[in-house]
């Protein structure tokens, strides 16, 4: 709803600023297909955070600086299910491995999962490498024993905090990883992973040359969604975590790539075997067919019928 609220600028009726933008509750709830209750507690939210104020019949979304805008906006949004994937993600990590820790507010969440499985949370108990690719990620992994942190290094990004350009590509040049943890902005069946950003995409795809396995987390929010940016067919990653449901409530679901398709679509035709002996009226079948109780009884009693002579032509009685 946040993007709803900063999106469209109306006439306002009371005396915002310049740099304020008002929206009624019939308005977001029309877009949103909920009702104006639950647009009610989410913009109490969003005052809470100091992204929107509160004004009679609606609310006035206000301007964030740049600096402060991106990470610290989508952090909030939609926080448990965020947690939930975090957690189903780290569970697919083992110890003493080295993991590629990609940039966003959900991978940021996996930061805190692994904190907390291998960190001092758990008592340290790692060893695992990480290596990460945003500086928030970074925060929630310095420090914790049992893991060892890794930060490469590029140019940040303001507001996201990402790293990004020449220097990041070099140095993910240089190393290889057992797991990368990609998170990405839009999935779709026939683009594939997306991004909105050139240089986030240009990153993603080199890491996914550098890992031996590529885990994405993603919520449902992100399916179907193209974006700017193509960061590579759906079967360059191997796992995908993600909610994949319109409750709140489920738990997220892991879909891994480990069918593999048979050497040839085309089968060989079934045998044929002989009519039976005591059935020579009928026809072959496949094998492993077998027919209803009766049918070969009544296919006997046609044949019969057929083979038995026609009777003699009699003129009825008294006929002259």
């Amino acid at each position: 709803m946040l993007d709803s609220v900063r999106a469209r600028p109306t006439r306002p009726h009371s005396a915002p600023g310049p740099r304020q933008r008002r929206l009624t509750l019939a308005d977001l709830a029309g877009r949103l297909g909920v009702s104006e209750m639950t647009v009610r507690r989410d913009l109490d939210q969003l005052q809470e955070q100091g992204l929107v104020r509160r004004v009679r019949g609606g609310a006035v979304a206000l301007d964030v600086p740049s600096d402060e805008a991106g990470f610290a906006v989508r952090e909030q949004w939609q926080a448990a299910t965020k947690a939930r994937l975090a957690r189903a993600a780290a569970e697919l990590i083992t110890p003493g491995g080295t993991v590629l820790l990609d940039a966003g507010t959900t991978t940021a969440a996996v930061a805190a999962a692994l904190a907390a499985r291998f960190g001092a949370g758990a008592g340290g108990a790692g060893p695992l490498t990480v290596a990460v690719l945003s500086l928030q990620a970074a925060v929630r992994l310095a420090d914790q024993p049992g893991i060892r942190l890794l930060i490469l290094g590029g140019e940040s990004r303001a507001g996201e905090r990402s790293l990004v350009g020449p220097l990041t590509l070099s140095a993910l040049d240089q190393l290889r990883f057992d797991t990368f943890v990609m998170s990405i902005g839009a999935v779709h069946h026939e683009l594939g992973w997306s991004e909105f950003d050139l240089d986030d995409a240009a990153v993603k795809r080199a890491a996914l040359r550098r890992a031996g396995r590529t885990v994405v987390v993603a919520d449902a929010t992100k399916l179907g969604v193209q974006a700017f940016a193509r960061v590579g067919p759906l079967d360059a990653a191997d796992t995908f975590v993600t909610s994949g449901t319109a409750h709140a409530g489920a738990p997220p679901r892991t879909r891994s790539r480990r069918c593999e398709r048979p050497a040839s679509t085309s089968s060989p035709p079934k045998p044929l075997r002989s009519p039976r002996h005591d059935d020579p009226g009928s026809r072959p079948v496949p094998l492993g067919h077998r027919r209803r109780p009766g049918q070969a009884a009544r296919q006997r009693r046609r044949d019969e019928r057929r083979r038995r002579p026609p009777l003699p032509l009699r003129a009825p009685p008294g006929h002259r």
